[in-house]
């Protein structure tokens, strides 16, 4: 018998069994992970740590609670100040914003037509396109952390 017939023959008994008659074979196997994460060591190593050296599992849950509160001091700080840059930055913009329209006025107040209009449509350009440049800004900054949490997400 050929090969091919062979292979033919092999087809046509598969197919004639039906899916419920087919047998099984091979191996099950089961394996068990765990994982754990956090700023705590898992529960259990602490019970060991705290065997190995009596109070040491207070400590290092204090050390944590610790570590906590300064971290979370500092991410306070640095948004309290980036809302302070940001008010200043504003306040001034709108100060430059003002000189503007002041200068473009008083130059078309005195007969200046095209330097008042430059001076009009710099000070009205300039605000326009930062918004502009910062919108797309912090959607670019979005869709890269979007990517990043794909990126991040475990494949099943």
């Amino acid at each position: 018998m050929s090969r091919r017939s062979r292979r033919n023959k092999a087809l046509a008994e598969k197919k004639a069994t039906p899916p419920a008659v087919k047998r099984a074979t091979g191996r099950l196997q089961v394996t068990q992970t765990e994982s754990f994460s956090g700023p705590l060591p898992h529960p259990e190593i602490l019970v060991r740590y705290d065997q190995a050296f009596p109070g040491c599992a207070e400590r290092i849950v204090a050390m944590t609670e610790a570590q906590s509160t300064h971290r979370r001091s500092i991410e306070s700080a640095v948004i309290n100040a980036n809302i302070r840059n940001e008010r200043v930055g504003q306040i001034l913009s709108f100060v430059l914003f003002l000189v503007g329209l002041i200068a473009g006025t008083f130059l078309l107040y005195n007969d200046k037509n095209t330097s008042g209009l430059i001076a009009l449509m710099a000070s009205l350009i300039g605000p326009a396109g930062l918004y502009i440049y910062s919108d797309r800004r912090k959607a670019n900054q979005l869709l890269a952390k979007w990517r990043d949490l794909i990126a991040q997400r475990p494949k099943s």
